[in-house]
């Protein structure tokens, strides 16, 4: 592979403009911005100048005909995901995509196998390995800072994107559609993080279901009209890892706001907390002497630990690995077992009733 990838990013809507198209940009040293694709009429052209793109389409397959790439970044609605990463792996291109790997686990399992049997890499977002609140939390928990975990508590609940005045100018309405929804938009974050740190799931049970029919939206062009909510925007989900560790998540656009914990982790020695934000206390540690001479909470952070993490990482850390050879941490792999927990989330399940998954090994 060349010491410089040439990348082509579909999609360069508002989560490329604020994260990604200048993260490929300004990674110049390991890579170049040969072609970007949109399909609004102008706007690939628009990015392509701003983000000094060598070619700009508005046709996906004439960009993977036409532009010398080595990888392509993927950054359409989640229910496109599938199609467009399928179509950038027969085309022979190594692939990052954004958050799902597809909205269904079959589809998910087709695009790991499909990239493997073309010897092609494939990382998924959220790049959650390299946030570096979540890598403190794993060391704490993994180095036994609190002993045996019994359960964790993760919240991943807000208003959504449409409520955020002034996020975008593309519209966000579609999160809250079949085809979008929290579990993929918000779930993704919490449960590849969850899932690094503890490891993988092997039973899930939900309660899943539309709490608000219908929204105004807050900003984007649909700006002050209301809109039906159509995909489950509350949803509660279970987690048995096995040998008595459990979990739960809330995953939704139910909430106005949340002050508790962005997650709890209690063991027979300890507790840790994440608060959220940056600096020492963003997590802390309960600690108990055996002496019972002291107990109490000790912050286990650092100076601006959990400022400026740039999500892009999730392209440039693709594009590191295809120049030194390497797996991706964000890899397929990972994102089907993610991908895996949400399908069953979203499966019927009566008083009780528990999904196995059949990526936990």
């Amino acid at each position: 592979m060349a010491n410089r990838i040439k990348v082509g990013v579909l999609g360069t809507g508002t989560v490329a403009e604020l994260y990604y198209l200048a993260g490929v940009a300004n990674y110049s040293e390991k890579a170049e911005l040969t072609a970007v694709c949109d399909a609004v009429p102008g706007r690939a052209e628009a990015a392509a100048q701003k983000y000094r793109a060598v070619h700009s389409y508005d046709d996906y397959s004439a960009m993977l005909a036409e532009a010398d790439l080595d990888a392509v970044l993927v950054l359409t609605q989640h229910e496109f995901h599938y199609e467009n990463t399928k179509q950038a792996l027969l085309a022979g291109k190594h692939v990052a995509v954004e958050k799902p790997l597809s909205n269904g686990f079959d589809e998910a399992k087709e695009l790991v196998e499909l990239a493997e049997a073309q010897g092609l890499k494939l990382s998924c977002a959220p790049p959650m390995f390299f946030e570096p609140v979540t890598i403190r939390v794993r060391e704490l928990i993994q180095g036994g800072a609190i002993g045996k975990v019994a359960y964790a508590v993760s919240r991943a609940s807000g208003a959504g994107p449409a409520r955020r005045p002034g996020w975008g100018s593309t519209d966000q309405t579609w999160f809250y559609q079949a085809g979008g929804g929290p579990l993929a938009s918000l779930g993704a974050y919490n449960l590849t993080a969850l899932t690094w740190i503890l490891g993988p799931v092997k039973r899930v049970g939900a309660l899943t279901g539309i709490s608000i029919p219908q929204r105004m939206a807050l900003s984007g062009p649909g700006k002050g009209q209301l809109f039906d909510t159509t995909a489950a925007d509350n949803n509660l989900l279970l987690l048995d890892w096995g040998d008595s560790l459990f979990g739960m998540t809330d995953i939704g656009y139910c909430a106005a706001a949340i002050k508790s914990p962005r997650a709890e982790y209690y063991g027979d020695q300890g507790a840790l907390i994440v608060n959220g934000g940056s600096g020492p206390d963003c997590i802390e540690v309960y600690e108990q002497h055996e002496d019972l001479s002291y107990a109490g909470w000790v912050p286990a952070g650092s100076s601006n630990l959990g400022a400026n993490f740039d999500i892009s990482v999730t392209i440039t850390h693709l594009i590191d690995c295809l120049v030194d050879g390497s797996e991706p941490l964000t890899s397929g792999r990972h994102a089907l077992h993610v991908t895996e927990i949400m399908d069953l989330a979203e499966k019927p399940s009566g008083s009780g009733v528990f999904h196995n998954t059949t990526t936990s090994t």
